[in-house]
């Protein structure tokens, strides 16, 4: 087969696997605040009904009953196709950030697609949930730095040139985690009150754990630009920008821009990384 369509045809697969993970990705944004599993049959809220694996393909199936329950008839937020073309939109994405020529197409560079991938889904379950609960769960945050971990050593097993190794995971988890920490409690004795929830905390450990120390400058300085913007944009609309604005979906912003575009936003840590090498 041609290089160049098998490369096209895998860019494809990776979208719908993308529409995939989206599936389990919208029941850990509705289940996962009240502490429940995402492997219980999914049932229509308002009258219990089991939906069938046919209403619950991505896109196609809120297409397909018009945005309703089959039974009794109530609606389904528009939110929901969103969130999984959202999906499908960031597979696509990461896929062609580690596969971008047909020549990369190997079990290597598809391995970082799957890691950055189940990465990029955590932070997509973290910023709905956030932004609905003003919580983060711990699912999405501190359980998830092992799997980071044990990424970080799968990526270096396999060859991949990025790979970060467990040492740098570990040192990562531990900086974004304690670094956290340290605006937080800075934050506090300054403004005399609690600026951000300790979840970001958790979820800066997490970030690290997948990325490594030196990029957390990029994620938090990516982050704190664009939650600053948001809040002047709130103030110029009448609207208190102090009141109910979460941190966790800007860092989680910042953590998947910073994989998405190569580290082109703000990389102060590679200028570090090469100052004070580890």
């Amino acid at each position: 087969m041609n290089p160049t369509l098998l490369w096209q045809i895998a860019g494809g697969l990776a979208a719908v696997s993308g529409l995939l993970m989206s599936i389990p990705v919208t029941r850990a944004i509705d289940r996962w605040p009240d502490d429940q599993t995402i492997f219980d049959a999914p049932r229509c809220p308002r009258c219990g009904h089991r939906l069938s694996a046919l209403e619950q393909l991505p896109i196609v199936s809120w297409l397909f009953l018009k945005g309703r329950c089959s039974r009794c008839n109530s609606p389904i937020p528009a939110v929901y196709p969103v969130i999984e073309a959202l999906c499908g939109v960031l597979a696509w994405l990461l896929f062609r950030r580690f596969v971008p020529e047909p020549d990369m197409l190997d079990g290597t560079h598809l391995a970082a697609v799957g890691v950055f991938s189940i990465y990029t889904m955590l932070l997509v379950v973290q910023s709905l949930v956030d932004l609905r609960h003003q919580i983060i769960p711990d699912e999405t945050s501190i359980n998830a730095v092992p799997v980071g971990i044990v990424t970080a050593v799968l990526l270096d097993v396999v060859g991949f040139p990025g790979a970060i190794g467990w040492e740098m995971s570990i040192l990562g988890a531990l900086a974004g985690g304690l670094g956290m920490f340290a605006i937080f409690l800075v934050g506090a004795v300054v403004t005399g009150r609690v600026a951000m929830g300790f979840g970001d905390v958790k979820l800066m450990a997490m970030i690290g754990s997948f990325l490594g120390p030196w990029a957390l400058f990029s994620v938090l300085f990516t982050g704190s630009v664009v939650g600053a913007a948001a809040g002047l944009l709130m103030i110029a609309n009448g609207r208190n920008a102090g009141a109910g604005i979460p941190f966790g979906p800007f860092l989680a912003f910042g953590a998947i821009t910073y994989v998405v575009h190569e580290q082109t936003f703000f990389d102060v840590g590679a200028v570090l990384a090469e100052l004070i090498p580890i």
